[in-house]
């Protein structure tokens, strides 16, 4: 039962308590582990598979409980506690390591040695900080916020706005002469910076109720509503995460809604090299960002994206990039390129590169047409045939038309099947179709053409992360 949870325990009982409200625990321990939620227990019960001991869907955890903590409990391992617990049995870290490790101010510890972390997240013996910004907890942009179509609560958007509009007074003013100097050099005009609304924050504190860390706000509006706000911040020299998601953010695509039509879309990782690459190529190709490496854009983001040629994904040149960009691949518009010079975009303009002449060059590469493709069909526009999925619906194999063939026989390479192809579907199937691509027969059985295998493989992706959402 939920109410079996383990609270913690501190090591000292007469150890004043701590204040955790800004420690954001699940975004901590979805570093590790994926959670979703499952019951509305002590205000909000999730679950999923324990980090320490791989227990399937055996652990829990109440970020807003009741106690003002968040607690955490694994029914398997018997584990538990609160954030200091967690990172003490996940980092193999002491209570005064681990409470440094999250930034946390010991009562009565003020002036004593204790514990600073290095850039790698390693602990290390220093004297008191005095002035010296504290490690901010770490932070994850958690997958599960992406398959929600929905904007955050507008009780949030109002909060947020309130962030975003201090922030950005206070880049433009007198303290905001670092942080502009900084964007400037990452070659980003005062145009664009202001077109995004990018500000600045000075200090590790809360702005109404929101804690927002010290560095470079990065708010992302769509639609005319604000989904979320991450920090960009100095890392070093402070250690801890280089990214930071204020708590109820909720994630989208980032320039989404500054889209204007082009035949091709860049795919990039971070915001910032968007913006960089809008800023000097946004003529070309429209420019979108997936707020990192790991994020999954929901079947209704994938639906917006469904209108280009080519989908040029330019991720950082490293593992968590290549792997990124490695789901992109499910459709045949894809190419996955990396910058010349550098990580990232940002660092090939830096070391020199031309942004505008490689996205040039990377257009008039891909202007052949794919193999297997009817160039002169039109983009595909998707229906919202599959929105109402159930979680749980079976996959249901197609049954081909005569004379048509399966998907599978696809696996062989894009001549083995000759396009367009015709599938007949069972009736109760729910699978994503292409708008006027599709008729419902007599007998409740659905006919769908595919015109190229990207289309059709963009479809079956499609209905697979309906299923998911």
């Amino acid at each position: 039962m939920a109410s079996q949870h383990r609270p913690r325990a501190y090591p000292r009982p007469d150890l004043p308590p701590l204040d955790l409200s800004r420690v954001d625990l699940l975004s901590l321990i979805e570093r590790d582990t994926r959670l979703k939620r499952v019951a509305a227990t002590h205000g909000g019960e999730y679950a999923g598979p324990c980090p320490f001991c791989g227990g399937d869907d055996r652990f829990r955890v109440w970020p807003e409980h009741p106690d003002g903590r968040g607690q955490w409990w694994c029914r398997r391992c018997e584990r538990g506690g609160d954030a200091v617990d967690y990172v003490r049995v996940r980092h193999n870290l002491d209570f005064v390591a681990a409470c440094a490790w999250l930034g946390l101010d010991l009562p009565g510890r003020e002036g004593r040695k204790g514990h600073s972390f290095d850039g790698a997240g390693q602990a290390t013996k220093t004297e008191s900080r005095g002035e010296e910004e504290p490690p901010v907890p770490p932070a994850l942009d958690r997958d599960h916020q992406f398959v929600d179509g929905a904007p955050p609560t507008e009780e949030w958007r109002r909060a947020a706005l309130k962030v975003v509009t201090q922030c950005e007074t206070a880049l433009w003013g007198a303290g905001g002469a670092k942080a502009r100097a900084w964007l400037d050099a990452r070659g980003l005009t005062e145009d664009t910076c202001q077109a995004w609304r990018l500000g600045y924050h000075g200090e590790d504190e809360r702005i109404g109720d929101l804690y927002v860390p010290r560095g470079i706000v990065i708010p992302c509006f769509c639609e005319e509503a604000l989904w979320y706000v991450k920090v960009r911040r100095p890392v070093p020299p402070l250690a801890g995460p280089k990214y930071w998601q204020v708590k109820g953010s909720k994630l989208t695509l980032f320039g989404l809604d500054r889209l204007v039509g082009q035949r091709e879309i860049v795919i990039c990782e971070g915001e910032l090299d968007a913006l960089l690459l809008r800023q000097l190529a946004g003529d070309l190709a429209d420019v979108i960002a997936v707020a990192g490496a790991s994020q999954r854009p929901n079947a209704q983001a994938l639906l917006r994206l469904a209108e280009y040629r080519r989908w040029i994904v330019a991720f950082d040149h490293d593992d968590a990039g290549a792997q990124g960009a490695d789901w992109w691949g499910f459709a045949a518009r894809t190419r996955s390129v990396r910058p010349l010079q550098g990580k990232d975009l940002t660092d090939f303009h830096l070391a020199g590169g031309d942004l505008r002449s490689w996205i040039e060059f990377l257009l008039a590469r891909e202007s052949q047409p794919l193999a297997g493709t009817n160039v002169g069909q039109t983009a595909p526009k998707a229906s919202p045939e599959a929105a109402d999925l159930p979680e749980a619906a079976p996959a249901v194999p197609p049954e081909p038309a005569p004379a048509a063939p399966a998907p599978a026989e696809d696996t062989a390479g894009p001549s083995s099947v000759q396009y367009p192809v015709v599938l007949v579907w069972p009736a109760d199937a729910k699978i994503a179709v292409i708008n006027g691509q599709w008729r419902r027969l007599e007998d409740g059985r659905i006919e769908a053409i595919y015109h190229d295998r990207d289309e059709l493989a963009w479809c079956i992706e499609t209905t697979r992360l309906l299923r998911q959402g």
